[in-house]
């Protein structure tokens, strides 16, 4: 989608990618039926066990395969992009330089993929539960960036610094509502976090319009 030259070519992305997806759920909502029939009182832990165990050798190796290289071309893509915001993106918004030497990004974007790396390997041993790993995900997600995107898709147009300060309330905000919050109702902050964001963003675009005039 961020390839797409109009709104037309994005349009054809996301229908593309709706009917892959459509087969895909398909296929998530198949398997535990399939597993259901075939074991119906299989405990939940023994699921993924009794899946493998159910097919052939050529199948499980062929699986291994395809889940390395599902997380190790999700890891990279992540970094990559991460690195590059940080020693292009951010160096240019924090700096106001344009002239930045590559020999300092490529170096910046080295240091950020260690660092993040590092991060991510010790973020892996919080919880052995994938779903609490992808909840936690989507808890900072969620506010930090879906709200500049949403508006940025949308045609919103600020200066750099209101986009960092929307998603510095949006961080700020979630960790405040996990702390605190949260244990005290079970209610889960990430979309009112979001809108805290871009609140934010707004209140900053105006004030910056005003201080011009």
């Amino acid at each position: 989608m961020y390839m797409s030259t109009d709104h037309y070519q994005a349009t054809s992305v996301f229908f593309g990618a709706g009917i892959f997806s459509i087969f895909i759920k398909v296929m998530i909502v198949a398997m535990p039926l399939l597993v259901y029939v075939g074991a119906p009182d299989l405990p939940t832990s023994e699921v993924w066990s009794y899946v493998i165990a159910s097919m052939p050798p050529l199948l499980q190796g062929g699986l291994a395969i395809a889940f390395l290289a599902l997380s190790m071309s999700t890891a990279d893509a992540q970094l990559n992009s991460c690195a590059v915001m940080v020693s292009h993106d951010m160096v240019h918004c924090l700096t106001g330089k344009r002239g930045v030497p590559y020999e300092r990004q490529l170096r910046l974007t080295k240091i950020t993929t260690v660092a993040v790396g590092i991060c991510a390997t010790l973020l892996s041993f919080y919880s052995n539960d994938l779903l609490a790993l992808l909840k936690l995900h989507f808890d900072f997600y969620i506010p930090i960036i879906t709200a500049p995107f949403v508006l940025a898709i949308l045609g919103f147009r600020g200066a750099a610094q209101t986009a960092l300060v929307g998603m510095a309330t949006g961080l700020v905000t979630i960790i405040v509502w996990k702390l605190w919050v949260e244990p005290q109702t079970g209610i889960n902050g990430s979309f009112l976090c979001m809108v805290a964001n871009g609140l934010a963003m707004a209140a900053v675009h105006s004030w910056l319009k005003k201080k011009k005039l």
